[in-house]
């Protein structure tokens, strides 16, 4: 199954990760399933190369800030860049 496909499950969970993943995704569109199919106070965690990384394979990889962006509905929990990569917590926005 595709990640932007996780509310098909018509299931609700605590957690839902991405892990070096994202930039294999339409991120828009499985930033809002995914939330579809957070329980209330569940957790996304996106963990994914960092823009301008050289892994030798021709891919667009997000920088922290463009994930940020698009995490509209979110709450940012957490946020962080590392030499190669970037993480990013968030849960439901509430507001």
């Amino acid at each position: 199954m595709r990640g932007e496909e996780i509310a098909k499950l018509n299931e609700k969970f605590d957690v839902i990760y991405s892990v070096m993943s994202l930039h294999h995704m339409d991120a828009f569109i499985f930033l809002k399933e995914a939330i579809k199919a957070l329980n209330n106070n569940g957790k996304l965690i996106i963990v994914d190369w960092k823009k301008g990384v050289e892994t030798g394979v021709p891919e667009y990889y997000f920088s922290l800030n463009e994930v940020i962006a698009m995490m509209k509905d979110y709450e940012i929990i957490d946020k962080g860049e590392k030499k190669h990569h970037f993480y990013v917590v968030g849960k439901e926005n509430k507001k």
